[in-house]
């Protein structure tokens, strides 16, 4: 076990089918008096499988010791999740029940028809050590993982006045409450929904203002920050506990986000203009006086826009025709929201 240690530890890590060829160039015979062929595959998988059911244990005595050996502070932790997928032969059905299921679940823009298992890490803001992992299904939800490493930071690592940072899968309902009752605070952000937009405009109404968020460079003048933000406050029900915890809620504008969505909605505006344009012109064709192909070619000409387009198709005994106007009053109240997440 030392040496894969030693091997992961290396610059250029070995995979474990090549331990044996790589402990052939180093000292690893000298110091430890075993042969560099005794180091093949099949041992080092014994030697991990002894060592599987005390790894929370060995992992919490190492987190700990070096936390406190190096003064790193884990009260602050980053969380996220990934995938380690699978390819090539193996027996599909091993003689005992993995610990996890290696199987397919979303993974992004890797190949789906890879199976796969989930990864989560929790790293300190302090140092980015390691504090604690899992390993689950590969087809596991992300939100669910944070909760079993609050769980974990708690129990085993002894944490208090936890701090965890993560994406929008740790903005569930279930997270939320799962930390406010164990006390510990969460940062995480979410896209805008309909609740959210009513609250912005309550506080644009009631007068309150974007504040700058990035600091100020020398020479610089306040109008010109890149993110701004309000800061507002809600309360979550426990129905269960009977009682209601106050949470901080922060709106953000990034502008080059702004920027960006805007930039990204005259593209696609413009280019169903040019495909309606397209379509009204080739009416007149005989292929095209099927008003359910026309109905077609209508959705997928706006379909990224079509909240902003309104089609009207009409028959008439020439035809066809196809007329569209722009909803003004629509691409007003999103492009008021345009870069804003909380």
């Amino acid at each position: 076990v030392e040496v894969l240690v030693l091997n992961r530890l290396a610059l250029k890590p070995t995979p474990i089918s090549q331990i044996d060829a790589w402990a052939q160039g180093q000292v690893i015979e000298e110091v430890y008096g075993i042969a560099a062929a005794a180091f093949n595959d099949d041992r080092i998988g014994r030697a991990l499988d002894e060592i599987y059911p005390h790894l929370a244990s060995a992992w919490v005595t190492l987190i700990l010791h070096g936390a406190q050996t190096y003064g790193v502070d884990l009260r602050t932790l980053h969380s996220d999740v990934t995938r380690v997928s699978f390819e090539g032969a193996y027996d599909p059905r091993p003689a005992e029940t993995p610990p996890m299921a290696i199987t397919h679940g979303y993974n992004g823009h890797e190949d789906p028809s890879r199976k796969q298992v989930t990864v989560s890490l929790s790293v300190a803001a302090d140092g980015a050590l390691p504090a604690w992992y899992e390993v689950g299904d590969g087809n596991a939800a992300d939100c669910r993982t944070y909760l079993a490493h609050l769980k974990a930071a708690r129990e085993l690592l002894h944490l208090e006045d936890l701090l965890v940072i993560g994406d929008s899968k740790l903005i569930t309902r279930p997270n939320m409450l799962g930390f406010c009752r164990g006390k510990a605070r969460f940062v995480g952000p979410t896209s805008l929904t309909d609740a959210d937009r009513r609250m912005l405009e309550s506080l644009w109404q009631a007068g309150e203002a974007w504040q700058r968020l990035d600091v100020l460079t020398d020479g610089e003048s306040d109008g010109r920050g890149q993110y701004w933000g309000m800061e507002t406050t809600e309360s979550l029900p426990d129905p269960e506990r009977e009682t209601r915890y106050l949470l901080q809620r922060f709106f953000i504008q990034s502008l080059a986000d702004r920027r960006a969505a805007r930039h990204q909605r005259a593209k696609d505006l413009a280019k169903a203009h040019r495909e309606l344009g397209t379509l009204r012109q080739r009416l007149g064709r005989p292929v095209y006086r099927q008003r359910s192909l026309v109905e077609r070619k209508v959705a997928a000409a706006i379909g990224k826009v079509d909240r902003y387009l309104s089609v009207t198709i009409t028959d008439s005994p020439n035809g066809i025709t196809l007329a569209w106007r722009l909803n003004h009053r629509a691409l007003a109240e999103d492009t008021r929201f345009d870069g804003i997440y909380a």
